[in-house]
């Protein structure tokens, strides 16, 4: 403590020494008033930046946790608001000549998103918001710099309406193309300086990481359609329209002849004609059953596979047993692709065995899966199938080589078909 009674820090140096036989100690106290608030601040600034990381890396967790661009906007602004201090926080994509606003920490809750879709069809506006890939921090919105004046031109009324004044702008950068900020802002000057730039921006940098993924995401997913598409429409026409067209011809050909009093062959057409109905009916029994939702992401395989047995299969007349022995759960890629090599063979049982039975069996164990799909139609040569790349054996043959395993395939004419698909891995239980 000093004479005023003001207290500091201090270092104290004691030191003992033997003088004239006798003990002496020699104390020399040293002012560190100013070491220790420095070193108070770099304490405080460690803890500080510690929290920083540990928020982006949560961020980035629960960013990278989702494909979808309208929660990742909201997540974007509120880890914004929740790291700097501010007053609002806007995601906003370039449109064309249009910012758009994706998600907002709106200070007004009577501000609509349609008030909030700013022009910025000015050459030189448009220019800085597309060319600079840096963050942007206007200290006083009111100043008369160039900087100023073109956000000002750009928010117009609204700008004045929530009286803001520091601003921060940090764009969304994707392979050098500026897609859109974030836009920041206080009421109060001078709020923000490099250090909240440079922490809105490692934001930013994560986002359009994730952003960019949902979108080839998205891409990929509409070109899966389109494929899934043309698939179906390649079905329809190579089984459903052929048939069709020759049920028209046979229909004809049955009209003329009983026009002419010839029963008989016009007797058989008819017959053909029920014969073909029934086949066509299979094959859009399959197509609708393609198309509709599956079972397998919420139920598991033993569950969708059960649904397809029920819904093509016992309703074309044919004989089905399911056996499921071992865990109901498997991997999620494993499930998907055993589904599609059980449904590949079960389309072939219906379109080509002439079978009355299928069986299906899933057996699991510790160390692997083996799915078994047997019916008892007119069976064929493996060898011949195989190469002439008939059946969908490929695509069965494929998908087993995929998850790793082997698939064997037993038939012989007349004796029917099983096809076996033998997966190792390691077993998880459902929680």
């Amino acid at each position: 403590m000093r004479k005023d009674g003001s207290q500091f820090d201090l270092e104290l140096r004691i030191t003992k020494f033997q003088h004239a036989s006798e003990p002496h100690v020699l104390a020399v106290i040293r002012d560190v008033t100013e070491r220790a608030r420095a070193f108070q601040l770099l304490e405080q600034r460690v803890h500080e930046r510690t929290g920083e990381l540990t928020s982006l890396l949560a961020f980035s967790q629960q960013a990278s946790a989702t494909l979808e661009a309208e929660p990742l906007m909201q997540l974007v602004v509120d880890e914004v608001a929740r790291l700097v201090d501010c007053t609002g926080v806007s995601v906003l994509m370039l449109e064309g000549d249009n910012l758009r606003m994706a998600a907002s920490l709106d200070p007004q809750p009577s501000t609509t998103a349609e008030q909030m879709s700013l022009a910025v069809n000015e050459p030189d506006i448009s220019a800085l918001l597309r060319n600079t890939v840096s963050p942007i921090v206007l200290s006083d919105l009111r100043a008369q710099d160039e900087q100023s004046e073109a956000v000002r031109r750009v928010g117009g009324p609204l700008l004045e309406e929530v009286s803001l004044r520091s601003i921060m702008w940090v764009p969304l950068v994707v392979k050098q193309t500026v897609i859109g900020g974030i836009g920041v802002a206080h009421d109060e000057a001078g709020k923000y300086s490099e250090r909240e730039a440079r922490l809105v921006q490692t934001i930013a940098n994560q986002a359009a990481i994730v952003l960019e993924n949902a979108r080839l995401y998205e891409q990929a997913h509409e070109l899966a359609v389109l494929h899934e598409r043309q698939r179906l429409a390649r079905e329809l026409h190579d089984s459903v329209t052929q048939s069709l067209y020759s049920l028209a011809l046979m229909a004809e050909a049955a009209r003329r002849l009983v026009s002419v009093k010839n029963v008989e062959r016009g007797t058989g057409y008819l017959i053909r004609i029920g014969e073909t109905a029934q086949q066509v009916l299979k094959e859009m029994r399959l197509l609708v059953y393609e198309l509709r939702p599956l079972m397998l992401a919420r139920d598991g395989l033993a569950s969708a596979l059960k649904q397809r047995l029920e819904t093509v299969e016992s309703r074309a007349g044919i004989e089905t047993k399911l056996t499921v022995e071992g865990v109901d759960y498997l991997p999620e890629q494993v499930e998907t692709e055993l589904y599609r090599i059980a449904q590949e063979a079960l389309n072939n049982s219906l379109k080509h065995a002439s079978a009355s039975s299928v069986a299906v069996q899933i057996c699991t164990s510790e160390t692997g899966v083996t799915l078994t799909v047997r019916d008892n139609g007119l069976g064929f040569s493996a060898e011949e199938v195989a190469d002439k790349g008939g059946l969908g054996l490929a695509s069965m043959q494929e998908r087993t080589q995929r998850l790793g395993g082997q698939l064997e395939i037993i038939s012989e004419p007349g004796q029917g078909v099983a096809i076996i698909a033998n997966i190792p891995f390691v077993a998880t239980a459902r929680k």
